[in-house]
């Protein structure tokens, strides 16, 4: 064993950084960063916990934005929004359905997906939409009017 360890001079940041960071600058393995932290007594590295605060602002916004957008903007993990949501009982946010029934006068006279791109839904749902009722494509429509000229 060598007379002075490489990792004795990392000795300060053992307990307040992680294990496997210490590792990479160290350029060693992580076992042996933690039999050295254990070696000279002191505690395994625990993150802070997150910002309550910023979590109890987040309260009246649960459910209305998705949990991705807050914890980004409260800057804590996803997973603490995600965590208060079901602890609170909170309906997770749900991205608001287009209603393309009000589209309905514009079945047929346009071909499915340049209605799917201003509903903002997918052409497929279009289709679904209009052969339900029962109305026919715009190039079947063009189709039948190209030949009877």
């Amino acid at each position: 064993m060598p007379k002075y360890s490489k990792l004795e001079r990392y000795d300060g940041l053992m307990g307040k950084v992680s294990d496997p960071v210490i590792a990479q600058m160290a350029g060693t393995t992580t076992e042996a960063v933690r039999a050295r932290r254990i070696r000279i007594g002191k505690p395994a590295y625990t993150p802070p916990p997150p910002n309550q605060d910023a979590l109890a602002l987040l309260i009246p916004f649960l459910g209305v934005y998705p949990a991705a957008m807050l914890a980004r903007a409260a800057n804590v993990p996803h997973q603490q929004v995600s965590k208060l949501i079901k602890s609170l009982g909170v309906t997770p946010y749900q991205q608001p359905r287009p209603d393309i029934s009000s589209y309905d006068h514009l079945q047929g006279k346009q071909p499915d997906q340049e209605l799917a791109d201003i509903i903002g839904c997918s052409k497929e749902a279009v289709r679904l939409r209009r052969v339900r009722l029962g109305i026919e494509s715009y190039r079947e429509m063009a189709r039948r009017t190209s030949r009877g000229q």
